[in-house]
């Protein structure tokens, strides 16, 4: 093995591995299917005679530290280690519901003859390139691995009930004197008739003979759906064209001839002629096909030899896990038998070098072996991620995170109880116990206070009663290359239009009076920032009566109930504290008008606190996002200006390390507004639980949803439906126990409050 990545595994022969990850493909549309699988038969035509390939796919036990750290929440000094032990226990029940104990991997190795490394480098990258940017037109993820990935992958198969992390330095050769191969093989290797014994593993090497080229393309998925240590290749050896085109025109040509004696026998024994074997009839309409197919290019001929290895730490447990293989071999027609006295064979043309030594051969057309599709289901398990429930297929933990995203925006869209509250609330404990990132919720229904309470976080209520005020004048400086005073001036214009000019929005007087007055109210401010305070809507109002203009008069008469009326309520200093990493703003007991403001309010609070968050990222060690929960996100869509605040959240956050999110069950409110095509467009985590059916058929227009992936969001039980991640998207069960504190501060059913209470 070298250091690039290329293999010398003979004298003149030389191999890469490409690793390759999953697509979605059982949940797609039929037409996306068939679109995936004549993509997939591209790939294979790809390849000649001069260029044979391995198909691995390999499972094996994940290390104790992986399962730990999908998981396991680390400790903090933050007083919430309780409840991290609580959160834990959740995902841990859950782990063992799935295969997470088993990881996946897929590999394709190619190789080539030639004189010397340098020829063969040349020749290898050539059709790496070629190989990568077919699978990248499929939007299967792939990666070239290098010496070292390759030998640790060598490593996984032969060690899957491994221990420890692969460590493997390539100075050691050099100072040791070894190859890779000896850091690399089992320290105790010895082959039997039909298992082998390794370190104390038991492993047995089995082929699959098929004996109808017509497969299944569930088949491989099924097999490689089995929880235990296997490692199944197929080696492919593509025939050359015209050798190919003449035998299978002999091949035709014989079974022609076995058509006419078959029909003389018929006639000798009375039957109509056309009276034949149904075995010879399917063999000649598929040797037909494949002839007029090979003839039009579409298809090549290629030899298969597949294999499989099992491995077991007992000989019950290997010949209960090859028991299970051969059933699902048996249901698909295909015959498995064990190599007996050729494991050694088998073991090494088991590995994903691109050496068969077998000749277990059986000949197939493009379309033949493409039916082992090589893509199930897409998962979502990064480890470090968020835990957003279980693969309702699989059954493996859903771990991601947005951060990683092109753009972490989110929409939470679902009927009412159809587990949205959950769902955000069960998304914003894990950001506060696993990151030191900041939380701010929009609850314009009061739902959220148990769980602020029970995270140590702060609710502020918004009331004429609660006497906790916000000033929505409060200004940051820390706004780095953007003019705090110009940002806030944005917010004032979109607050005298909410209240002055809703409709009509403001003339190009009104917008200068409002720009002039916003910079005077300000200077006081700006001259001693540190002992000033910043000024009410008081002072603004003031300001406009003394420029003394129609206009300037008629914007201080519609401003004067929000100073000295009766909705006076945002005419204070602010009096709460708002440096909590969670704060929740509670405007239920608000009437409609004040909701209004108060929610353009909450936005420019929002704004205030990703700005700070923004400079501690930029100038300091840690990385400090903002997430911001905005429940009923419909209600903010419907005034034009906290709508444009919305969007403008939308398009800008990402860039100032804001996440946003909004949760709404008005999914046609939604979609009315002008603005939910730019939210639509800009959001690439949309979590979908339970729709009517209207909503339904809209939604499965917009996100191009797949017959069979809607079916997980039609009379969904709570908590159950879909999670799109960018491009990936996964049927999804996030359920939290009922009987843990944490369901008690989550839960909105009416009794369970009670009960609580």
């Amino acid at each position: 093995m070298l250091k690039s990545g290329m293999c010398n595994t003979g004298e003149r022969t030389y191999s890469r591995t490409i690793a390759f990850s999953d697509i979605q493909y059982q949940l797609a549309k039929e037409d996306d299917k068939k679109k995936i699988f004549g993509e997939w038969c591209s790939v294979i035509n790809y390849f000649n005679q001069d260029i044979p390939f391995e198909l691995t796919f390999v499972n094996t036990t994940s290390l104790a530290s992986d399962i730990d750290g999908l998981t396991c929440v680390p400790y903090k000094d933050d007083g919430r280690n309780d409840i991290r032990d609580e959160y834990s226990s959740i995902i841990k029940d859950k782990a063992v519901l799935g295969n997470n104990g088993i990881r996946r991997y897929k590999y394709l190795t190619f190789s080539v003859d030639a004189d010397d490394e340098g020829a063969a480098k040349s020749r290898l990258a050539a059709h790496e390139a070629a190989i990568l940017k077919n699978l990248k037109e499929m939007d299967v993820p792939a990666r070239t691995l290098t010496g070292t990935q390759r030998l640790e992958t060598l490593y996984t198969i032969m060690h899957p009930f491994r221990t420890k992390i692969f460590n493997f330095q390539w100075k050691w050769l050099s100072t040791t004197g070894h190859t890779t191969k000896d850091y690399i093989v089992p320290k105790e290797l010895k082959f039997y008739d039909t298992y082998i014994r390794h370190d104390g593993l038991y492993s047995s090497c089995s082929s699959i003979f098929l004996p109808a080229a017509e497969l299944e393309d569930s088949f491989l998925s099924d097999i490689l759906s089995v929880n235990c240590c296997m490692t199944v290749s197929i080696h492919v050896l593509p025939v050359d064209r015209k050798k190919a085109l003449k035998i299978a025109k002999d091949t035709y040509t014989d079974l022609q001839s076995m058509k006419i004696d078959e029909q003389k026998k018929a006639v000798r024994a009375g039957y109509d002629m056309d009276t034949l074997p149904d075995e010879l009839v399917d063999s000649l309409d598929e040797a037909k096909q494949q002839l007029a197919a090979m003839k039009k290019n579409s298809e090549k001929m290629l030899i298969a030899t597949i294999v499989i290895m099992n491995t077991a730490q007992s000989p019950e447990a290997l010949k209960k896990d090859i028991n299970i293989i051969s059933s699902i071999a048996d249901k698909a027609g295909f015959e498995m038998y064990p190599l007996r006295y050729r494991q050694e064979e088998g073991f090494q043309s088991m590995l994903p070098l691109g050496v068969n030594n077998l000749t277990c051969d059986r000949t197939l057309d493009t379309s033949s072996l493409a039916g082992f599709v090589p893509f199930t289901t897409n998962e979502l398990i990064m480890p470090g991620g968020q835990y957003y429930g279980v693969n309702a297929l699989t059954k493996n933990l859903i771990m991601a995170n947005r951060n990683k995203l092109h753009n972490p925006n989110g929409l939470i869209l679902g009927t009412p109880g159809a587990g949205k509250g959950m769902f955000a609330k069960a998304e914003i404990t894990d950001v506060l116990l696993k990151t030191d990132d900041d939380i701010i919720v929009s609850d314009p229904e009061g739902e959220y206070s148990p769980l602020v309470e029970l995270l140590g976080g702060q609710v502020i209520t918004l009331s004429t009663k609660s006497g906790c005020y916000v000033n929505p004048l409060d200004i940051n400086l820390n706004y780095d290359d953007e003019d705090p005073i110009a940002f806030k001036c944005e917010f004032v214009l979109s607050f005298c239009e909410l209240v002055a000019a809703p409709k009509t929005g403001l003339d190009a007087l009104e917008i200068g009076i409002i720009d002039r007055c916003v910079r005077k109210m300000y200077e006081p401010f700006m001259e001693n920032p540190e002992n000033a305070q910043p000024p009410i809507l008081e002072d603004f109002y003031n300001l406009l009566n003394e420029q003394d203009t129609p206009e300037s008069i008629r914007l201080a008469r519609a401003l004067e109930i929000y100073v000295h009326g009766s909705l006076n309520y945002f005419n204070h200093h602010t009096n709460v504290e708002l440096n909590n990493r969670f704060v929740s703003y509670n405007f239920k007991p608000l009437g409609k008008q004040l909701k209004k403001v108060a929610m353009l309010v909450m936005q420019d609070q929002v704004w205030n606190k990703v700005s700070i968050n923004r400079n501690i990222s930029e100038t300091g060690e840690v990385v400090k996002h903002t997430w911001f929960y905005d429940d009923e996100f419909h209600l903010r869509l419907k005034e034009p200006q906290t709508a444009a605040f919305a969007v403008e959240i939308w398009k800008r956050f990402r860039k100032w390390g804001g996440i946003p999110t909004g949760i709404t069950q008005n999914v046609k409110d939604l979609l009315r507004a002008n603005e939910a095509e730019d939210i639509l467009d800009n959001s690439k985590f949309i979590v979908l639980l339970d729709q009517a059916e209207g909503d339904r058929t809209i939604l499965a227009e917009k996100l191009k949803i797949s017959d069979t992936q809607l079916s997980y969001i039609d009379n969904a039980a709570q908590g159950h439906g879909l999670i799109f991640y960018g491009r990936v998207v996964v049927p999804f069960e996030h359920e939290i126990p009922s009987d843990t504190n944490l369901y008690a501060a989550m839960t909105t059913k009416l009794e369970e409050v009670h009960k609580n209470d």
